[in-house]
């Protein structure tokens, strides 16, 4: 019962074990619902696995929460499980004086709206409640109700569905995530820099927009402001003098000389004498593609001993084909599972048979007056095939600077001419299924 979790947790489930009492729970906690003798059979001291069918004894259409525990006769010991029966999925988040719940439909994933949520603290105190919005969240920043209790679990009620979250047991690992965030920057100012891109050529215009606010987020009063250019040696190229705005905003222009030394760039804005945002670039000699390359691939079936033909095309950008250009071009075969829809639960893979990635073709051609190439390759027959293959081809046209444009194209070759599938006994769902005596 849910008003008996509390109790539950703290006393008498041994919800975090694997291992429990043999006996039932304590009356006033739950009802016992079955109890039968099981002969799983096998001889002794062999590992024998035995699916129960739990539909015989749990009402599947009956959310709750329930325990299914096993044990040798006349031992104290079970191995259990505990099994939540629920279409309420929940996410809890706590800050600096605010809680967060979001609950969202296991079935479909849509947010579910209306429903309660209770935030209790370890010692069995509602600190919060409320509903959930259209969006599916609960929140509140009550900081003196949080302040009450150390919260310890929240339950979800909605209709006769409720689920809960163990805050000391369900926690995310946040081992080796970035989530620091920013710091807040208390009393003052902070600042967000930023361009039109990250990446800039020598003698081109930067330009960009700076957005000031206060500790709390508000926009501040018009303030003047420093704006500060720094080179890669962290010498000063540049400080000018900007004006934020009545919204807190900006926009700054920044001529880059011909002559700018490459590599990472900084702008700092400062007020009274403090660095409050940064904006840091790269300033570097690029030059953007000038071709484009696709590859075509042929229109019918390909399976080994079979030729492989396809064509490469490469045109320049505003519109003519480029033609005389040197071309490289790979094909590689490599391992690949057939998987076709309408057949959920089934394998069409041998994992007894081994198969290495095989480079079937490498050469290089020029391309013709229309920009085009054709390439021919024999696929290999005989192969131990796990299950199917796939084709990579790769072509690289080279500019007349001497840089190269690449493009990719994936072809499915089918080894078989039909594919013979299995399916386990657990349905078409991919169960892990067992096999049944006498079947």
């Amino acid at each position: 019962y849910l008003n008996n979790l509390f109790f539950l947790f703290q006393y008498g489930g041994f919800f975090e074990d694997e291992y429990g009492y043999a006996g039932e729970l304590n009356h006033a906690l739950g009802d016992r619902l079955k109890e039968v003798n099981l002969n799983v059979g096998g001889r002794k001291n062999k590992k024998r696995v035995y699916p129960l069918d739990l539909d015989k004894y749990v009402k599947t259409k009956e959310p709750g929460l329930y325990r299914v525990s096993v044990s040798k006769p006349d031992d104290n010991q079970a191995n259990q499980r505990w099994l939540l029966l629920t279409d309420l999925g929940a996410v809890a988040k706590r800050g600096p004086g605010q809680f967060l719940v979001w609950v969202s439909s296991i079935k479909d994933l849509s947010p579910v709206a209306e429903a309660k949520v209770t935030l209790i603290s370890d010692q069995n105190q509602t600190l919060a409640s409320g509903r959930t919005d259209s969006s599916g969240v609960w929140r509140t920043d009550e900081a003196k109700a949080l302040a009450k209790g150390t919260p310890y679990m929240v339950t979800i009620e909605k209709g006769d569905d409720f689920s809960f979250l163990l805050l000391n047991q369900m926690t995310v690992d946040t081992t080796g995530l970035d989530v620091g965030g920013a710091e807040p920057p208390g009393e003052g100012y902070q600042a967000f820099l930023y361009g039109e891109r990250d990446i800039y050529r020598p003698g081109e215009k930067l330009q960009g927009l700076a957005v000031v606010r206060d500790g709390a987020l508000h926009v501040p009063p018009s303030m003047p402001a420093l704006l500060r250019h720094r080179d890669p040696q962290g010498r000063e190229l540049e400080v000018r003098k900007v004006t934020t705005g009545d919204r807190g905003l900006s926009p700054f222009a920044l001529d880059l000389p011909a002559y700018s030394l490459t590599g990472p760039h900084t702008l700092e804005l400062e007020v009274a004498q403090k660095v409050i945002g940064q904006y840091r670039f790269q300033v570097e000699e690029f030059v953007p593609d000038r071709i484009s390359v696709s590859i075509v691939p042929p229109k019918g079936k390909v399976g080994p001993g079979d030729t492989l033909q396809y064509q490469v095309q490469s045109s320049y950008l505003f519109g003519a084909p480029a033609a005389g250009l040197p071309v490289e071009s790979r094909v590689r075969l490599v391992d690949s599972t057939f998987a076709p829809k309408g057949f959920p639960g089934f394998s069409f893979r041998n994992d007894d048979r081994k198969l290495a990635d095989k480079e079937v073709l490498s050469t290089s051609a020029k391309l013709d007056d229309e920009g085009r190439s054709e390439f021919k390759v024999e696929m290999p027959a005989g192969a131990p095939v796990p299950s199917s293959l796939e084709a990579v081809i790769t072509a690289r046209v080279q500019e007349q600077g001497g840089r190269g444009v690449a493009a990719m194209q994936r072809l499915q070759v089918h080894p078989y001419p039909y594919y013979v599938g299995l399916r386990r006994a657990g349905g078409a769902e991919g169960g892990e299924g067992f096999a049944e005596p006498g079947k």
